[in-house]
């Protein structure tokens, strides 16, 4: 990662910094609160990106939490099935993994989504939850939003 000109607070990525405790504590105490009705970011009539409106939704949740303070590497915790459709959206990069440890409760670095969110999966998270935040230190609770699913359905 090309490191020119960097503020000197800048944490850098840390994916051991995650773990299921600290995610709920998180959820449960996030200073944002963002619902994503799945019917209005899916859209089967783009052929090339049909999650294109979730991409866009998950930009105004990630300005709503800047302009709260939020800076810095921002991620995104997901379950599973949401990480694999992320996965899908044009401008994610995976990361390379051999192979994937299943079947242990890890919360793993799955790659980056358009340069702006470091993507992780956690099994033990529903379909219907996802956690976005910046940063990897235990900060104010502003530069967490707890995001809601309606209506998920893959």
């Amino acid at each position: 990662m090309k490191t020119v000109n960097l503020p000197e607070d800048l944490e850098g990525p840390n994916d051991k910094f995650f773990s299921h405790a600290m995610v709920q504590v998180y959820l449960a105490t996030a200073g944002n609160k963002a619902v994503i009705n799945w019917k209005d970011v899916v859209d089967e009539s783009i052929k090339d990106d049909k999650y294109l409106k979730l991409h866009t939704k998950l930009l105004e949740i990630t300005d709503t939490v800047v302009k709260k303070g939020a800076r810095g590497y921002f991620w995104l915790i997901c379950s599973t099935q949401v990480g694999d459709i992320l996965g899908s959206i044009k401008g994610f990069v995976p990361t390379f993994v051999e192979q994937y440890a299943l079947g242990y409760p890890l919360i793993m670095f799955m790659g980056t989504l358009d340069k702006r969110w470091r993507i992780y999966t956690d099994i033990s998270l529903p379909n219907q939850t996802m956690l976005l935040g910046a940063g990897f230190s235990k900060k104010h609770m502003n530069y967490y939003a707890d995001i809601t699913i309606d209506n998920f359905a893959n």
